[in-house]
């Protein structure tokens, strides 16, 4: 397993910010993130890992000319609209915590723009969502009839629920077509869907061993991706990157990048799904310390 930028989990939310260093100060002070690790290349773009309350880790990185150019040179028949109406919303992070209440009495004390107060959801959580400076959507949420524990640096366990996926960190993805978007990713990435919810409204569905995200559907603020904006990258640990690749590319997924290897360790490919949705594979070639790299290890993972 690679002492890289992805941590032990297999799917990886990752966000891009205009003004990375703001956020990633942000997300620490406002919604408790704890940085694991930083790469920051020349002219000051930098790719941070961050860690939750109770494990599980999400990556943010800055979006500048390199950026721009990247993509420019693999989509050209992408232009840049004037702008998204707002409010948008293509996608939610979801973050176990410890005691939701007390986390949202902080996130609003510090200025975060909470989209309600916590609320009792039918699934058995505890939940409420903000945004945070940029607009990306964070639902926090905690297991009801959990007590809270004591603060400090031990990272607890959350209570089962069969209602919800069992890991951490939840990407929560919006398509035109909850059925046609479950099909496609079980046809071309091999995810299996776990829990309906209504016929056109939600699917959890596992990835790999250990993964998880939720299909949602498009209504209001909630709408699929625009073409020429990319505001996260879900990234998916695999035991075979070349045979995810095929797969996937055989399927229609519309590819960014082939197989890659990278100097963290890690081969890598980019697709895109039907919706637009970017997706990244991602398998571990060797273990590399974030310091040959550039990078710098801000609190080591437990167990490593």
């Amino acid at each position: 397993m690679t002492a890289g930028m992805e941590g032990g989990q297999r799917v990886t939310p990752h966000l891009h910010y205009d003004d990375v260093g703001a956020a990633l100060a942000w997300l620490r002070r406002v919604f408790g993130l704890v940085e694991q690790a930083r790469f920051e290349r020349d002219g000051g773009n930098l790719t941070a890992r961050l860690a939750g309350p109770d494990g599980g880790v999400v990556m943010i990185s800055g979006v500048d000319d390199e950026f721009r150019a990247w993509m420019a040179e693999r989509a050209p028949r992408f232009e840049q609209p004037p702008g998204p109406a707002w409010p948008l919303l293509t996608h939610a992070v979801t973050v176990l915590v410890d005691d939701v209440d007390a986390h949202h009495a902080r996130a609003v004390g510090e200025g975060a723009v909470a989209l309600g107060a916590p609320k009792d959801q039918p699934w058995g959580l505890r939940s409420y969502a903000a945004l945070d400076p940029e607009g990306h959507q964070w639902e926090f949420a905690t297991v009801r009839g959990r007590a809270p524990a004591s603060r400090g640096p031990i990272v607890t366990r959350v209570q089962t629920n069969r209602s919800i996926p069992p890991t951490t960190v939840i990407p929560v993805l919006v398509y035109p077509d909850v059925r046609e978007a479950v099909a496609w990713l079980s046809g071309a990435f091999g995810f299996v869907e776990r829990t309906r919810i209504g016929e056109d409204h939600r699917a959890q569905l596992s990835v790999g061993a250990d993964g998880a995200m939720i299909v949602a559907d498009a209504r209001g603020e909630q709408q699929p991706p625009h073409a020429g904006i990319v505001n996260q990258v879900v990234k998916v640990r695999v035991g075979d990157v070349e045979a995810q690749y095929e797969r996937a590319r055989d399927y229609g997924a519309r590819i960014l990048e082939p197989p890659t290897e990278q100097m963290y360790g890690e081969r890598e490919c980019t697709v895109e799904d039907l919706a637009g949705h970017r997706w990244q594979f991602t398998q571990t070639l060797r273990d590399v310390a974030p310091e040959e790299y550039g990078c710098q290890t801000v609190a080591p993972w437990p167990d490593r």
